[in-house]
């Protein structure tokens, strides 16, 4: 894997767990309502979290779709 497809993969990875965390966390979690480091951390942790389910997931879900159907 060559430096852009390694960096890309670890963009698209970090953006949708931030998009994940922050919307549990709003939706779940009553974001406005905590101090700034409560946020920080509220949203932090679950994205790294579910960036690397996300990355080690990548290549599972690559290798099952190019997989001819019949």
């Amino acid at each position: 894997m060559n430096k852009v497809a390694f960096l890309l993969r670890a963009l698209a990875c970090l953006l949708v767990g931030f998009a994940a965390s922050l919307a549990l966390g709003i939706y779940f979690f009553d974001f406005h309502q905590r101090a700034f480091l409560d946020r920080l951390f509220l949203v932090a942790i679950p994205t790294l979290a579910f960036a690397f389910l996300f990355w080690i997931s990548i290549p599972t879900i690559r290798e099952h779709l190019s997989k001819p159907v019949l």
